[in-house]
């Protein structure tokens, strides 16, 4: 399960909106959406991609939050 606060505090700490996060995995606005919002999992290429996106370096807490 994501957990959505940090990923949003994350992409805001980086100047980024979800629409551009979005754009940059290539994916629309909405499955973005119900990705960060746990309606859809995440797979493993857009987590990979997302912490390079975002300079993640420990995705542990964002994407298997308990």
């Amino acid at each position: 399960m994501t957990d959505s606060r940090k990923l949003r505090a994350i992409i805001i700490e980086r100047g980024m909106t979800q629409s551009e996060v979005a754009d940059k995995l290539n994916i629309s606005r909405t499955s973005f959406n119900y990705k960060v919002n746990n309606k859809r999992a995440f797979n493993s290429d857009e987590m990979f991609k997302l912490c390079e996106i975002l300079k993640i370096e420990d995705p542990k807490p964002i994407f298997f939050a308990n």
